[in-house]
């Protein structure tokens, strides 16, 4: 028997959520030797580290909830609409783990990735939750 379209992108959903908390997880080991708590609240470097790791928690919580109770709409341009939501908030957990390995572990300054990351999580969700509202 197939597995529909439905079933395997509301899977994929699911379990990219999960893989992004476990990689939040780990992000926070990773945080531990850079010792941020000795450095200024305000300090720009703690923020960014910290940030990019709540964005990884967020991106992959995301996912999670739309895995959960995944469909796409029957036909026509909603359906079209639905999976491109659907990819751009799949696209999240990638360019946030990217912002994070790049900004913060890397350059030490806000980038293109995370606000990508966060845009395409955004205009996901929207234009997924706007096509299946009342599907």
């Amino acid at each position: 028997m197939a597995v529909s379209l439905d079933a395997r992108l509301g899977a994929l959903h699911r379990w990219l959520g999960i893989t992004t908390v476990a990689v939040f997880i780990v992000t926070g080991l990773v945080m531990l030797p850079q010792n941020l708590g000795a450095l200024p609240l305000d300090s720009g470097l703690r923020l960014l580290f910290r940030s990019r790791h709540l964005y990884l928690l967020f991106s992959g919580l995301v996912n999670l909830g739309v895995g959960l109770r995944f469909v796409l709409p029957a036909g026509g341009r909603a359906r079209v609409a639905a999976s491109i939501g659907s990819a751009l908030t799949l696209l999240s957990p990638p360019l946030l783990l990217a912002a994070f390995a790049l900004e913060a572990l890397g350059s030490g300054t806000p980038g293109l990735a995370s606000a990508l990351g966060c845009y395409a999580a955004f205009g996901g969700v929207l234009l997924y939750a706007a096509t299946v509202w009342r599907t």
